[in-house]
C-alpha cells in the first residue's frame, strides 16, 4: 500500500491540531502511533476506509471515548474484538459479514450501540454472546437503551437459525435484525422464533401498513422520482445512503413516534431504483393514512 494511503502519526497529530485540516476517514491503514494520537480526540472518528488495523492499533481506539466508525474492516482478529469490547460509545462495524463465536464474545462486551450492519450470517453461540451485549441496560428505555443493528445491508436477511433469534430476541436494548420472513412462513421453528421478534417493544413503536393500505400502495407509482415530488404526503422520510447513520434515524424516530401518542407511527418501506428500501413514515388515523395513500400518483401502464 502506497504511503500516501496510510494515517501517518504526523496527519493525526496535524488532526487534532485542526479537525478540517485533514480528512482522515479517506485512508486505508493507520500506523500505530496515529491511533495511539488519536484515542486523545474528543469527538467521533471517521475511519470507515481503514481496512488495515493492528492489534495494537485496536487497543489505543477502544481508549477513545466517542463514536468510532470502522466500517472498511472486513474481518477481526480475537485481539481485536476484545479490545474494540472495551470501547466505550457507539461502534459502526458494518464491513463484517460474519463473526466467530470468539469475535462475537468480544464485541458483546462493549458498551454503547453496537451496528453489524452487513453481517450475512450469524450462529447460535455468536447470537447468545451478542444477546448479552451492554447488559447494564435492565429493561427497555427510549432514551437509554443501547441499539444492536445485525444484517440489513445486504437486503436478503441474514443466514442464521431460529434458535439464534430466540436468543436476540432477548435483547435488553433496542434490537434490529434483518430477516427474510417470506422463506420461512411455513416453518414453525421459524413462526415462534418471528413471534418472539415481534414481541419486543421497538416492533410495536411503529404500525404496518393494513393490507388495504398494502393494495392501494401496491397500485401507485413509487419510482424515485416520482415519489420525490410528493414528499408532502409523507410525515417522514429516511434514504437508504443519504449519509444519516441509522442511530440518527432511530433518535429522530423515537422524539416523533413520543410527539404522535406512540401508536399512531405508520411505516411504508417503499423499494427504491437501488433496490433498497426506503422508510416512509405517516401518521394518523387509519381512515387518514388511506386517504393520504389514495392520493399517490397512480402507476402509468
Amino acid at each position: 500500500m502506497s504511503d500516501e494511503n496510510v494515517l501517518t502519526k504526523e496527519i493525526a497529530e496535524q488532526f487534532l491540531a485542526d479537525i478540517f485540516s485533514v480528512e482522515i476517514g479517506d485512508f486505508q491503514a493507520i500506523e500505530d502511533a496515529a491511533a495511539e494520537s488519536l484515542r486523545m480526540h474528543e469527538g467521533d472518528l471517521y475511519l470507515a476506509e481503514l481496512t488495515l488495523l493492528s492489534d495494537a492499533g485496536a487497543e489505543s481506539l477502544s481508549n477513545h471515548k466517542g463514536c468510532l466508525y470502522l466500517d472498511g474492516l472486513t474481518e477481526l482478529s480475537d485481539a481485536q474484538a476484545a479490545s474494540l469490547g472495551k470501547h466505550q460509545g457507539d461502534l459502526s462495524l458494518n464491513g463484517l459479514t460474519d463473526l466467530s463465536d470468539a469475535v462475537a464474545e468480544g464485541l458483546a462486551r462493549h458498551t454503547g450501540r453496537l451496528s453489524l450492519g452487513g453481517l450475512a450470517a450469524l450462529t447460535e453461540k455468536a447470537a447468545i454472546a451478542l444477546s448479552n451485549h451492554h447488559p447494564t441496560v435492565a429493561r427497555f428505555n427510549l432514551s437509554a437503551a443501547s441499539t444492536l443493528r445485525i444484517g440489513g445491508y445486504s437486503g436478503e436477511g441474514i443466514d442464521t437459525s431460529p434458535a439464534a433469534i430466540l436468543h436476540l430476541a432477548e435483547y435488553k436494548g433496542c434490537l434490529s435484525v434483518d430477516v427474510d420472513r417470506d422463506s420461512k412462513k411455513e416453518d414453525p421453528d421459524w413462526t415462534e422464533a418471528l413471534d418472539a421478534l415481534d414481541k419486543r417493544p421497538e416492533e410495536r413503536l411503529f404500525l404496518h401498513l393494513t393490507p388495504e393500505m398494502e393494495t392501494v400502495l401496491e397500485q401507485k407509482d413509487t419510482r424515485d422520482e416520482v415519489l420525490a415530488d410528493v414528499y408532502e404526503q409523507f410525515d417522514w422520510v429516511f434514504q437508504q445512503g443519504t449519509g444519516k447513520s441509522a442511530w440518527e434515524t432511530f433518535d429522530e424516530l423515537k422524539d416523533l413516534v413520543i410527539a404522535t401518542g406512540m401508536r399512531k407511527l405508520w411505516l411504508a418501506p417503499i423499494e427504491n431504483e437501488d433496490g433498497l428500501y426506503d422508510q416512509y413514515f405517516l401518521w394518523g388515523d387509519e381512515s387518514d393514512v388511506l386517504e393520504r395513500l389514495s392520493r399517490l400518483p397512480d402507476k402509468v401502464e
